[in-house]
């Protein structure tokens, strides 16, 4: 019984220290100092934490079934979304009855930039409750860091069953970490074949087509 409530304590110490470091974006002496504990302590708590919330997270890479929704500085091909080029897209275009969309291409870009702006509220919220991922990241290894980003996410969802009411949440619905960037920005974008950006257009025209012929 001793036993299991000292691993508890170890255990709530590494969490403690994670958080204060993910939360508060401390520098890693000033959280040394807090729990008066080595650099070379503090940072394997850090470390088991980040990997331990991370192996809760099921890692996605893109498939023909899943892509990322991008702004219209990507080429549209496999695996990246993009708006229509030459339509209305960002979200104060849409406001008001007037300006209801008038063919499959407004109407796929309206349904584009309304979630691509609930993801970069979910990015801005992020950023506002931990800190850590407004950069510089401590020079942990690129592993850490990336367990570090995945602990972040599955700790935001947590929160976001389980506490709906959560400040950070209000402030997102009141629009405070609306922040999307400019759709005409140039991005560095990988080769791709001519073959493929093809069939990624028709996969658009697709979903376009389908989302005009369901409107209500």
């Amino acid at each position: 019984m001793q036993t299991c409530r000292a691993t508890r304590l170890v255990y709530g110490v590494s969490v403690a220290i994670f958080l204060t470091t993910i939360g508060f974006a401390s520098r890693q002496r000033t959280t040394c100092e807090r729990f008066q504990h080595s650099l070379e302590i503090v940072s394997r708590h850090v470390k088991k934490v980040a990997k331990r919330y991370a192996s809760w997270h099921e890692t996605y890479q893109t498939t023909t079934c899943k892509y990322y929704l991008v702004d219209s500085g990507f080429c549209n091909f496999p695996g990246f979304l993009a708006p229509y080029r030459q339509h209305r897209y960002h979200i104060n275009a849409w406001r008001g009855a007037m300006f209801d969309p008038r063919g499959p291409e407004e109407l796929f870009n309206k349904r584009h930039s309304r979630l691509r702006n609930a993801i970069e509220r979910a990015f801005g919220v992020l950023k506002g409750r931990f800190p850590i991922l407004k950069g510089p990241m401590p020079r942990y290894s690129i592993r850490r860091q990336v367990n570090i980003v995945i602990a972040c996410c599955v700790l935001h969802n947590w929160l976001r069953a389980n506490y709906q009411d959560d400040e950070y949440f209000r402030r997102s619905e009141r629009g405070e970490f609306d922040r999307m960037r400019s759709a005409d920005d140039a991005r560095q974008i990988p080769q791709q074949s001519q073959q493929d950006i093809v069939a990624q257009s028709e996969f658009r025209d697709m979903l376009a087509a389908s989302m005009w012929a369901r409107r209500r």
